[in-house]
């Protein structure tokens, strides 16, 4: 821009000089001539010292564009060395996780197979208890039953007339009753139906 303005007064100190040659007859006085090549000659050196300045300038355009171009590809470098290093450090820290996982959920899964093997033993324990309770409930039951039970209605201890007795003190109806009475008959006759006919007694007396 300061060149453009040199050369526009360059033209201007010419023009009037050529003004002033014309308004004279063609001669130009000495005082005019010398100005007129002193402002050309100066504006040739600004014109150079413009064109020397913009060179320079350039230079420092170049200079600093190249600065900056450097100096973002060792930003862009720095940024990718980071975001390799933080890459590398999450993925460190998710496999320390999943190996601690693992090692959590089989520790878990050891105590959870323990704790069912020893309620399953307890369990057991439990079925044996109870089993033997129950038996032994049983057990005490039948002797229990076996000492209401009247000796005449015993293997060891029949008596055919006091059962006949009992069986008629009783609510056994009259056909049932008449056909135990048989059976009470025959089994005097032949002991070996004492067995089954004390059975019959005992079920129907209610014993």
């Amino acid at each position: 821009m300061n060149r453009s303005i040199l050369l526009i007064l360059a033209l201007l100190v010419v023009g009037v000089g050529g003004y002033l040659l014309l308004g004279q007859g063609g001669e130009t006085p000495e005082p005019v001539a010398d100005a007129i090549e002193e402002a050309g000659d100066a504006a040739g050196d600004a014109a150079d010292a413009a064109g020397e300045a913009a060179g320079d300038a350039a230079g420092a355009v170049e200079e600093a564009a190249d600065a900056a171009t450097e100096a973002a590809e060792d930003a862009m470098e720095s940024a990718t060395e980071a975001a390799g290093d933080a890459v590398d450090a999450a993925t460190e820290a998710a496999d320390g996780a999943t190996e601690a996982a693992t090692e959590t959920g089989e520790a878990a899964m050891e105590a959870a197979v323990d704790a069912a093997g020893d309620a399953a033993e307890a369990t057991g324990e439990a079925v044996d208890t109870a089993t033997e309770a129950a038996d032994d409930a049983t057990d005490a039951a039948s002797e229990a039953a076996d000492s209401l039970i009247p000796d005449y209605l015993t293997a060891d201890g029949f008596d055919a007339d006091r059962a006949r007795a009992a069986l008629d003190d009783s609510d056994v109806g009259t056909v049932e009753k008449a056909a135990l009475q048989a059976a009470i008959a025959a089994a005097e006759a032949d002991p070996a139906l004492v067995g089954d006919l004390i059975e019959r007694l005992q079920s129907a007396l209610g014993f």
